[in-house]
């Protein structure tokens, strides 16, 4: 059984506004068995909807309200051989535009559109069957949203705008080919692009954006992974790059102008970044295998140990860092605490801090005052086996400087370097096997150069008073 409920603007509306207005018009066409189609157009100005429906159990339904002179328009179409879709459009406002495409059994979409100039377009080709999921809502003026579904068990989640409508420019883009992969994108403010690649299963994304200006890109192609990034304050740039298997990232800007680069190519790596201020730069490199992590909150099963690639840094207020990872048991611990530290630095003076190649490396580094520099390098000389190397460096005055470069295995360097003093500088290089040495510099202006190379040595330094 069909059936069809079509409602247009009264006969007295449309004469009282006169020639220069154009009628509503629906085009519903119906092929098949049990197809339900339900298209509401109302108010002044022109609404345009085009409902196709093809395949068995089908259902759709339509609202269009306009509020002025523009055109709404409307495009669904549920495809041959097409089983259980459901789809649901509501546009409210001027100017709204809504594209949906289902092909597969079992789909549902659900578009909401409050405002003006919003348009979302759906297109969903589960050719492996099964019942993928998307909603949209968009709330504000010029809105854009664009999700391209090609799988079955998937759900995508985006959400534009603010209650009161004051949210408008907002992007997004989800291209998704996955099985049980769930993505969720939610843009409050303005001018904000999110761009989301999925090509996995068990995966999920999810995008949080709230300010002005904040762009996101997200690149995901592995199983069981998860990625989170919250971009709370203005003109935040995030990118997350994922070709792994049970990985976690966690991306957490709270201020303006931050900068993310999140990359990792192995299984089950874990990489976290939280910048609470302004002009911060964090890049994180990570590139391995047999990465496990014991973090039940980001969806790490508690059984595995935290034994491999481990990134966790936080940056406060004009501090930058570049960190690569490449091996087996690394780990790398930043707080920058600060204002204007480097531990890396990108741009034409770029330099690499933090690098760690071989196995079973750590590296700790904290800077809580301003204008430190420091960078550590770890098994780099010889490009291969470097093993149970342990780097700490705490500085917390002003610009005070380190550098720690060790080659070889069971090589340690530690240097402290106290608060509240200024313009202090080690230099720790280690090369061989079974080196200590330890550093701790109280007061300012001193400086200490360790340089061991050979087996068995031990040197330890300690300057000023505390």
């Amino acid at each position: 059984m069909k059936k069809l409920f079509l409602t247009t603007a009264s006969a007295v509306a449309l004469l009282a506004a006169g020639p220069a207005l154009a009628q509503n018009v629906s085009d519903v066409e119906q092929t098949g068995n049990t197809e339900y189609a339900e298209v509401m157009q109302n108010g002044v100005g022109s609404n345009n909807s085009d409902v196709d429906q093809d395949g068995t159990n089908n259902k759709a339904y339509v609202t269009q309200t306009s509020t002025a002179g523009d055109v709404n328009k409307s495009v669904l179409r549920q495809t041959d051989n097409s089983s259980g879709n459901k789809a649901t459009v509501e546009q409210t406002g001027e100017g709204n535009f809504s594209d949906v495409l289902q092909d597969g059994v079992d789909s549902s979409v659900e578009v909401t559109q409050t405002g003006n100039d919003n348009s979302s377009t759906v297109t969903q080709d589960t050719f492996l069957g099964g019942g993928s999921s998307v909603a949209v809502s968009q709330t504000g003026a010029s809105n854009q949203s664009a999700v391209d579904q090609l799988a079955w068990g998937a759900s995508v989640i985006v959400d534009q705008g603010q209650t009161d409508g004051a949210s408008a420019n907002n992007l997004s883009y989800v291209g998704q080919a996955a099985a049980y992969s769930e993505v969720n994108v939610d843009q409050d403010g303005s001018d904000n692009t999110s761009d989301v690649y999925q090509l996995t299963g068990l995966a999920s994304v999810n995008v949080d954006q709230d300010g002005i200006g904040n762009a996101s890109t997200v690149l995901q192609a592995g199983a069981t992974s998860s990625v989170d990034v919250k971009q709370e304050g203005n003109d935040n740039q995030s990118l997350v790059g994922q070709v792994a298997i049970g990985s976690a990232v966690d991306v957490d800007q709270i201020g303006d102008d931050n900068r993310a680069v999140v990359g990792e190519l192995s299984a089950n790596t874990f990489a976290k970044v939280e910048q609470d201020g302004s002009d911060n730069d964090a890049v994180v490199g990570q590139l391995g295998s047999s990465v496990q992590l014991a973090l039940a909150d980001l969806l790490v099963p508690a059984t595995l140990t935290s034994t491999d690639f481990f990134a966790d840094i936080y940056q406060n207020e004009g501090n930058s860092l570049v960190a690569g990872q490449l091996g087996i048991g690394n780990q790398v611990t930043v707080r920058q605490t600060g204002s204007d530290n480097e531990a890396g630095k990108r741009g034409p003076d770029a330099y690499v801090g933090i690098a760690q190649i071989g196995e079973s490396q750590v590296a700790y580094l904290t800077q809580g005052g301003s204008n430190n520099v420091s960078r550590i390098y770890q098994g780099l000389n010889s490009g291969g086996t470097s093993s149970d190397n342990t780097a700490n460096v705490t500085q917390n005055g002003e610009g005070g400087l380190s550098l720690v470069r060790q080659d070889g295995e069971g090589n340690t360097a530690d240097l402290w370097q106290d608060a509240g003093t200024t313009g202090n500088e080690s230099s720790i290089v280690q090369s061989g096997s079974g080196n200590d040495a330890n550093v701790w510099q109280y007061s300012s202006g001193n400086q200490s150069f360790v340089t061991q190379t050979g087996s068995g040595n031990i040197a330890s330094v300690t300057q000023g008073s505390f």
